[in-house]
């Protein structure tokens, strides 16, 4: 029988808003969110019928007994990241609940302690971490190593533009729009030396890293678990995010008109091409991992998950699968890997899984797909037939490669992990 902590419902509801809050701007799914605060419920003597609602910006949760309602709402800022220590501190203490027996005071405490717990890295190790990211997507999409010295710089200028921006209380789409044209221009710069080839990944890779990965996947599994609304709000931040990026690109590469190669850039020989990628998305889950607040001891399983990912990619195409087949296996070997590793440790398997996939974007089939778009444009009537050929198939590529890296870790989560409990 279950014992109440608190027989006042009030209490009950306000804590279980304020957990609903805190996974919220963790990141955590919409399942996950419900799921939690129906455990912290229950535990805490409610027995009565609870509503855990989530919106884009919001949280609501509602307790009914008979023609009695508690209900308590709030706002938060919309997530477009995720804290992967507050999530596992969270899921740590509500697996311990039967056994330590919190009183309601120590939940409320835990709980601030996490609201304002301090990042796991100083500043300066997330300006590194950010370029470091930007050269390994240089480095994925076959960037030269000049290129990876471009990327490496004027990533860490969009980060710190961007983080300025925001913290002067600055939209966040218009934050990132003022520090892709900064960052861009600077790249189009880099490009005009002759030590750096492939010019086209110099300038698209600094931008990669802004891909919302968060509301990109946890969209698509809010959608098929029929969490249509936030879901497609979750979507619709993506495209948002997505525009912003293509209109930066657009402005600087439209102004500065750059030279770029003319020629499709060739992928590195297969063993070292092997090499470079699986080093290349394994550093780069930990330097999201690093960008994600994960504690330090937990960054090798980004690592590995990273490594698992491209390597079977890579493999696949080697066979001669598709790239769009290639990265859904991939996606898909690596979820199952977060998965096994999820049960083992509190890190959260959407997250981990997550971290390691989006490097597998197509930043170079993107910039080349948006660079046919600009020469159809500027050519208006002498448009070429192989010109729009070669535009439309790098730009459904790419569609078809983001596609497979949210649905494979989506359609294996829920499959896989149907029936786990996702606290």
């Amino acid at each position: 029988m279950n014992i109440p902590v608190t027989p006042d419902p009030d209490t009950r509801t306000g804590l279980c808003l304020k957990l609903g809050g805190l996974l919220f701007s963790g990141g955590a799914s919409t399942q996950r969110i419900i799921d939690s605060v129906s455990e912290l419920y229950y535990y805490l003597g409610g027995a009565s019928d609870l509503t855990v609602t989530v919106s884009y910006d919001a949280v609501m949760v509602s307790e009914s007994r008979g023609e009695e309602r508690t209900e308590r709402s709030k706002r938060f800022p919309a997530t477009f990241t995720a804290n992967v220590r507050s999530l596992m501190e969270i899921s740590s203490y509500l697996h311990s609940l039967e056994r330590t027996h919190p009183t309601t005071s120590g939940i409320s405490e835990f709980l601030d302690k996490v609201a304002i717990g301090p990042q796991v890295y100083p500043v300066t190790f997330q300006f590194l971490a950010a370029g470091v990211l930007g050269a390994c997507y240089c480095a994925i999409n076959n960037g030269d190593l000049w290129a990876m010295v471009a990327s490496f710089v004027c990533t860490m200028v969009i980060f710190g533009f961007r983080r300025t921006f925001i913290h002067a209380g600055m939209n966040f789409y218009a934050s990132t729009l003022l520090a892709l044209l900064a960052g861009v221009t600077l790249a189009v710069f880099f490009s005009r030396v002759d030590l750096v080839t492939a010019k086209s990944v110099a300038i698209a890779a600094p931008t990669l890293f802004l891909i919302p990965a968060v509301p990109m996947v946890l969209g698509g599994m809010d959608i098929l678990r029929n969490h249509n609304g936030i879901g497609v709000a979750r979507w619709a931040c993506l495209f948002m995010m997505m525009m912003t990026i293509f209109l930066g690109l657009a402005i600087v590469v439209g102004l500065t008109q750059p030279v770029l190669e003319t020629t499709e850039i060739s992928a590195r020989p297969w063993p070292l091409f092997l090499l470079v990628v699986i080093l290349a998305c394994a550093i780069g889950s930990a330097m999201l991992g690093i960008l994600f607040n994960s504690p330090v001891k937990y960054l090798p399983l980004f690592l590995l998950c990273g490594a698992t990912t491209w390597g079977v990619r890579a493999l696949a195409m080697h066979l001669g699968w598709s790239p769009e087949g290639g990265t859904f296996l991939g996606a898909v070997t690596s979820t199952l890997l977060a998965i096994f590793i999820s049960r083992k440790t509190h890190v959260d398997c959407v997250i981990l899984a997550m971290l390691s996939v989006i490097p597998m974007v197509p930043g170079y089939m993107a910039i080349r797909g948006i660079r046919g778009i600009f020469a159809i444009t500027n050519q208006g009537g002498e448009i070429s037939l192989s010109g729009v050929s070669e535009t439309t198939h790098f730009i459904f590529t790419a569609t078809l490669i983001f596609l497979a890296i949210i649905l494979g870790p989506v359609f294996t989560l829920l499959i896989a992990d149907r029936k786990s409990a996702r606290i």
